[in-house]
């Protein structure tokens, strides 16, 4: 998708809704490692909630809880 902050986030909605979570990670990152605004937290929360569904998925409730903590 590029840097496009907007366009990223309404991906990773998507992605989402699709259960792709380690995508989301992957599309975040990529913006959130350049943005310095007071948008970097929340990036950093929906990274990690994705994370955390991934987890999930995968049977890792601990670190499904822990990153649930994080993004919180």
């Amino acid at each position: 998708v590029g840097e496009d902050l907007e366009k990223n986030v309404l991906m990773a909605k998507e992605l989402f809704r699709a259960g792709l979570f380690f995508e989301v990670h992957e599309i975040l990152e990529h913006v959130w490692m350049v943005e310095f605004s007071s948008v970097r937290e929340f990036l950093q929360a929906l990274i990690q909630l994705g994370a955390a569904c991934y987890h999930l998925e995968n049977y890792n409730e601990k670190g499904y809880r822990q990153l649930l903590e994080n993004a919180y």
